[in-house]
């Protein structure tokens, strides 16, 4: 038995090696490859960024800054630091309106009130970081029967949010 095994397994990596010797035989050759060139591009001017920057945030618990392991807010501040070094930024207001459990219907809702659209209206950027939460409802809804049409089905709902 153990011969037969080792058989099939030269064999097939035999056939494996003949199919891909012919694939790279069929591929252009360096010299038919055509050259491409390299120009230098523009440089971004520095009006390019609004300054300053407001960026507002909507989300789970991701944005919130939940789970951080240094306890600094999550990604947000160090986007913040990061754009902030940008010789053309002077500074950077964040608004996070991240909270922690919020699935795609939840946040749907929270998008009607006042001060999340105002906040919206002036902002520079928005981030969205969202749907995990979406994934645990099906996850713990089907803990004992959980199959993957489950989180297909699911996703019709959560694509149209």
């Amino acid at each position: 038995m153990r011969y037969k095994i080792t058989c099939l397994f030269i064999c097939l990596v035999w056939i494996s090696g003949c199919s891909q010797s012919e694939t790279a035989s069929n591929q252009p050759s360096v010299q038919q490859k055509s050259i491409v060139e390299l120009s230098k591009k523009e440089t971004i001017p520095a009006s390019f960024f609004p300054d300053p920057v407001k960026i507002v945030s909507i989300g789970d618990s991701l944005t919130q800054g939940v789970g951080d392991s240094k306890d600094n807010g999550g990604y947000l501040p160090y986007l913040q630091n990061k754009l902030e070094k940008e010789p053309s930024i002077t500074s950077v207001e964040m608004i996070n309106h991240g909270i922690r459990g919020n699935r795609t219907d939840q946040l749907l809702k929270r998008l009607d009130k006042t001060r999340i659209k105002e906040d919206i209206k002036q902002a520079d950027s928005i981030v969205v970081t969202i749907g995990g939460n979406d994934i645990m409802k099906v996850f713990k809804q089907n803990f004992s029967n959980l199959e993957l049409n489950q989180f297909e089905s699911a996703k019709i709902g959560y694509e149209k949010d």
